[in-house]
């Protein structure tokens, strides 16, 4: 199970496009996705289905459209929190703000930091929901014979937070953060695995083979993706934490 650190705790919270629990009243309850890019061409006139007016509907839908959508996802978020409207407001201008010094270092890490940094009272609810999701995988492993092992993927801050300096600083000055925000990551790793290892689950922690690796050059892209060495990293990393299991797995 590929757990990635750089927003994967957020999407425990957030309202979009996936389904998720929520705890309400007490107990947890399952919510469906609200799809925010759905077109129902059922309820589409003959114009909207011309190949022009879909060329430029569909044009529309990876710019406008699509900062809107965000926005719109993001502004949900921040008002769940509780803060009111204005509190929320913050939140989203800095990621739009944000959009524009480098959108993938939002995108795959500084949203969410900068989410539990401005609604930290919101981290309660996600660790409880987190605790309950991995109550049910641990459930679901046990009822297919399956060995479950968690894989915490970190992010490029955490791994390389100086291979773009200069995005970096404007990113900290634009959120009114320093330095000391890059151990968030670590932290919420490191909750990630004590976690784990209270329900009796195994990880395996990648973070100390991809820094080791960083040595031979860059192991993430510009999209703040991990690129095909960190892949040959990261598989060379669970090949030799899975073969010593399947061989023991065999001998019985």
């Amino acid at each position: 199970m590929a757990f990635y650190v750089g927003n994967d705790f957020m999407d425990l919270y957030r309202i979009d496009d996936r389904p998720r629990l929520a705890f309400e009243n007490g107990e947890f309850v399952h919510e469906p996705p609200e799809f925010v890019k759905n077109w129902d061409p059922d309820a589409s006139g003959v114009l909207e289905w011309s190949r022009v007016a879909f060329v430029v509907r569909a044009c529309l839908r990876k710019t406008i459209g699509y900062a809107w959508d965000r926005t719109r996802v993001l502004f949900a978020v921040g008002k769940r929190a509780g803060r009111g409207n204005v509190a929320a407001a913050r939140f989203v201008s800095k990621m739009i703000r944000g959009s524009f010094v480098n959108e993938a270092i939002f995108r795959q890490s500084m949203n969410q930091i900068v989410f539990l940094r401005d609604f930290p009272e919101c981290r309660a609810e996600i660790d409880r929901v987190n605790r309950r999701v991995t109550e049910l995988m641990k459930a679901a492993a046990e009822k297919g014979g399956w060995k479950l092992l968690y894989a915490p993927i970190p992010t490029r801050l955490q791994i390389e937070p100086d291979s773009d300096p200069v995005v970096l600083q404007k990113t900290l000055e634009l959120c009114g953060l320093d330095r000391s925000v890059l151990a968030d990551e670590d932290e919420l790793c490191n909750s990630l695995v004590a976690l784990l290892a209270q329900h009796g689950i195994e990880s395996l922690r990648l973070d100390g083979a991809l820094r080791e690796a960083t040595q031979a050059g860059v192991l993430y892209d510009d999209t703040y993706h991990i690129n095909d060495r960190a892949h040959a990293v990261i598989a060379q990393a669970l090949h030799d934490r899975i073969l010593p299991l399947v061989r023991a797995a065999g001998a019985r």
